[in-house]
């Protein structure tokens, strides 16, 4: 939780802003553990900076939702990455599915919260 807390104080620049940078999954993770340990609704500290790009630019309408589960990349993939590939899925199913700034991620929400415990499931299994 700490982790994601100290990008309250980072300024990012608008490069790093986009979809995939990372950013808004970091909001997304804490949005997320917040409600699951601590039972806390965060998702209003997203910085408003972040917001006005991911409206301005239109982000959010550029991630489509199966784009998150990666199931292209983790059929494809050897036995030796899967874990890898399971985890960039789930941080990017849980991280920008949490923030609520992706249209199509939200309309999808059920799926999405199955296919993070199939993928969970997967990892226990490993």
């Amino acid at each position: 939780m700490e982790i994601c807390e100290i990008a309250h104080e980072v300024e990012f620049s608008f490069e790093f802003m986009d979809w995939n940078s990372g950013i808004q999954n970091i909001y997304g993770l804490e949005i997320r553990i917040a409600r699951e340990l601590l039972g806390e609704n965060r998702r209003n500290h997203i910085p408003l900076d972040v917001l006005e790009y991911c409206f301005s630019k239109k982000v959010k309408k550029a991630l489509r939702y199966p784009q998150v589960l990666r199931e292209d990349q983790i059929a494809d993939c050897s036995s030796r990455f899967l874990d890898m590939e399971l985890l960039l899925a789930l941080y990017n199913m849980i991280g920008l599915g949490e923030t609520g700034l992706f249209t199509e991620i939200n309309s999808n929400w059920e799926k999405n919260e199955e296919a993070i415990n199939i993928y969970i499931e997967c990892l226990k299994d490993e």
